[in-house]
């Protein structure tokens, strides 16, 4: 073999080792962003819905593939990380790092509703809902935490990261004196 039929035949090894790294590193990075089943719910018709990466899959009650959908043809801003069904049939997905809660058609998976219940910091809220007689979930996000020994560490050696107060209070019926949605 020739020095030149030796320098060809390193330089074309050494761009198909290029090649495979870039393969592997693309790979490697595809497959990183998979995070595999976030969520699980069950409709009243009995299908089961699950968030995996950034689409919403739908299996009937006897297992049977009935299709996937992305989140954003759903109208959900990102992969849903809780589906809890509802007493009056439609479930509701929240989304991680997202405040607001998705009011999902039962028969869709289509956002219907949107709610958001955001009080700043310098206000108080009082939000009364009507709950069922079973089972629920209250979904509570705090943003902007804190650590008093942060806020002035001279004055406080607390290393607690606090946030808001929650209170939560339940009635049989509504007092009289209730309004239903108030901030102060």
């Amino acid at each position: 073999m020739t020095p030149r039929a030796i320098k060809s035949a390193a330089v074309a090894g050494l761009a198909l080792a290029i090649a495979l790294l870039a393969y592997s590193l693309a790979s490697g990075m595809q497959s990183s962003a998979i995070t595999g089943p976030e969520a699980l719910g069950a409709t009243p018709r009995g299908e089961v819905w699950i968030g995996v990466d950034k689409a919403l899959w739908r299996v009937s009650s006897q297992g049977r593939w009935l299709g996937a959908t992305p989140v954003a043809d759903l109208g959900l801003p990102g992969p849903p990380s809780n589906l809890v069904r509802q007493p009056d049939g439609p479930l509701v997905a929240t989304v991680r790092d997202h405040p607001a809660l998705f009011v999902l058609d039962p028969a869709t998976a289509h956002v219907t509703r949107t709610i958001h219940a955001h009080v700043d910091s310098s206000h108080t809220m009082v939000l009364w809902l009507r709950t069922p007689a079973h089972r629920f979930t209250v979904h509570v996000v705090v943003a902007n935490k804190f650590a008093p020994r942060d806020v002035d560490p001279a004055a406080y050696s607390d290393p607690r990261v606090l946030g808001a107060l929650i209170d939560y209070r339940f009635f049989k019926t509504l007092p009289s004196s209730a309004k239903r949605h108030t901030t102060r």
